[in-house]
């Protein structure tokens, strides 16, 4: 009887954990989706925006340079003291068209580069040092990085007890567990309904424990944890920290909930930052130091603001 209550318990706790996980999953797959907004990205009226900038911009290079020429013939003794001599000044002023011509091809490349280590969960691997779940590397989607980051995390909380997976490298160096041994019962506290029966294509009593995790991994069917309820309670085979994996599953979601709502804004300042890149570029022709800063701190805010995910998500 006590066993039968335990094994409720158990299974009551993996449906938890699955819906848990589940939004952890689709909370990151918006993140991703988030991360992949581009504002400025095919819209005609920015478009139409930015060539007006760049007329404004000729125009303001033109009577930069025109004037930084004037003065450094004027005063030469003040120009070879702010180091911006005729040639410097040409130097710089063919710097900044070339900076500002590429300042889109820019943006897009850093943009495709973060969606491709965001959805191969790059930074989870290089971290913790884990490859894709049955050592299979994921593809580059959004919905299979949201559920490798779930699967991962959740797999801490849920392995074989005693370690008893062996730890073996594939031809391609890729390390795993595994743990195609165990073997896990499908039974469960619901009246003997073989759950996995209904999740899993199989024909006998028992499933295997990495076609359980691939099978999650393939569909994104976070209920094919309650499979494990019956192994957890009456052979103890698995090892699961339920109230742990519960309590760090919502901090997880409620951490990604408002990564969101930063990100969302985020992709608002990367727009605004590549709108207004032109300015802080020209300013490095000002003869004076400001200018050298003005680009500086542009540049400072735009790299911070960027990297703010990576830096977030390794936390």
């Amino acid at each position: 009887m006590l066993e039968n209550i335990y094994n409720l318990f158990v299974f009551i706790a993996l449906f938890l954990d699955s819906i848990i996980y589940s939004l952890i999953s689709w909370v990151y797959q918006i993140i991703l989706v988030l991360c992949q907004v581009d504002i400025l990205d095919n819209s005609y009226e920015i478009t139409q925006l930015m060539n007006r900038l760049y007329i404004v911009i000729g125009i303001v290079v033109l009577f930069l340079l025109a004037y930084s020429l004037l003065k450094s013939m004027v005063n030469p003794d003040d120009a070879l003291k702010n180091k911006k001599g005729p040639v410097a000044i040409i130097r710089d002023v063919i710097i900044s068209i070339v900076l500002i011509a590429l300042v889109p091809s820019i943006f897009s490349f850093a943009m495709g580069f973060q969606q491709s280590l965001l959805t191969q969960n790059t930074i989870g691997k290089l971290i913790l040092g884990n490859s894709s779940i049955g050592g299979e590397p994921s593809e580059t989607t959004i919905e299979s990085g949201g559920i490798e980051i779930a699967s991962n995390i959740l797999q801490a909380f849920i392995h074989p007890a005693n370690n008893e997976c062996p730890y073996i490298v594939d031809e391609e160096g890729r390390g795993r567990f595994d743990c195609s041994e165990i073997e896990i019962a499908t039974e469960n506290a619901i009246g003997g309904i073989p759950i996995a029966g209904f999740l899993f294509s199989v024909d006998s009593g028992f499933v295997n424990y990495d076609a359980i995790w691939e099978s999650i991994k393939d569909t994104g069917n976070f209920l094919g944890i309650t499979t494990f309820a019956y192994s957890i309670s009456h052979e103890s085979v698995l090892s699961y920290y339920f109230i742990i994996s519960t309590a760090v599953g919502i901090f997880v979601l409620l951490v990604l909930l408002s990564y969101c709502i930063d990100i969302a804004i985020r992709a608002v300042k990367l727009a605004v930052f590549q709108l207004i890149a032109p300015l802080p570029i020209l300013a490095r022709i000002m003869p004076n130091e400001q200018g050298g800063k003005v680009f500086s701190n542009w540049l400072k805010a735009t790299l911070s603001t960027y990297l703010e995910v990576f830096i977030r998500l390794a936390i």
